[in-house]
């Protein structure tokens, strides 16, 4: 793609630029109004389930095998330049955060 072109026509070269000439005279800000004080709330009510953090279904051991087999090429990707058992090291440390994410609270 050649980025020169405009509607298929190839730019030779810039003819020049007009600097503004004069500028309309801009109207005078009349007035502004105090500011006023907001109006007091009678209170919100309680909310429901923020912070119970629940899944959307249960992950198979097919998916879960998946997913990690997943965390291990992008570790493998990412950290190309790191030592073997760094890379290691990391993407333990990332399925270990996905299965704590994972376990059910009672």
């Amino acid at each position: 793609m050649n980025d020169n072109k405009i509607g298929g026509k190839k730019i030779s070269s810039v003819q020049g630029t007009e600097s503004a000439k004069k500028i309309d005279s801009l109207d005078s800000v009349e007035s502004v109004d105090k500011v006023r004080a907001a109006q007091s709330i009678g209170g919100v009510g309680a909310v429901g389930g923020v912070g119970k953090r629940q899944g959307t279904r249960i992950m198979s051991a097919a998916e879960r095998q998946q997913l990690f087999d997943m965390v291990q090429d992008e570790a493998d990707k990412l950290f190309k330049d790191l030592p073997a058992e760094r890379r290691k090291l990391v993407s333990d440390a990332v399925k270990m955060a996905i299965d704590s994410g994972s376990i059910e609270e009672e």
